[in-house]
């Protein structure tokens, strides 16, 4: 884990520790893990912000279209204003 590449102060990045310059990314819906060609899409899809609620952690893609697990009501949760 590594400060976010599209926002580093309050997002997070995750490189693979087997395959060094290759990063957890979404697309299409799904994680990847694949190296980073320095694009801006690259670099927006392999940043996630972190997000506590209800005794979970969650990981919200930073290009916010909503957490992994499923709960679609945090999707539209206003209280994200950090």
């Amino acid at each position: 884990m590594r400060p976010g590449f599209a926002e580093p102060a309050k997002c997070v990045s995750f490189e693979l520790s087997n395959f060094p310059g290759h990063f957890l990314r979404h697309r299409d819906y799904a994680l990847w893990g694949t190296p980073s060609d320095g694009s801006p899409l690259f670099l927006a899809d392999a940043t996630f912000k972190p997000k506590g609620k209800g005794g979970k952690a969650l990981l919200r893609m930073a290009k916010g279209l909503g957490p992994f697990d499923g709960d679609s009501s945090s999707s539209s949760d206003s209280s994200d204003s950090d």
